[in-house]
């Protein structure tokens, strides 16, 4: 028991992985990358830069 609890995650952890993968291909094939890149571009530069600082403290947070 004790080595397939030793096993148990070098085996899900990259199933995981490659289930996230897949989640997100699937999501983003329903749409065009220049479809992205306009909704990208029709965000208020003050929404983005935010979500950059946001992003970066999260960041920092997690790494303290």
């Amino acid at each position: 028991m004790a080595r397939l609890l030793r096993w148990l995650p070098v085996v899900l952890i990259p199933l995981l992985f490659l289930a996230a993968l897949w989640a997100i291909a699937h999501e983003l094939a329903q749409h065009r990358p220049h479809d992205i890149w306009v909704a990208v571009h029709r965000l208020p530069l003050a929404h983005l830069l935010l979500a950059v600082a946001l992003t970066v403290a999260s960041y920092g947070v997690l790494t303290l």
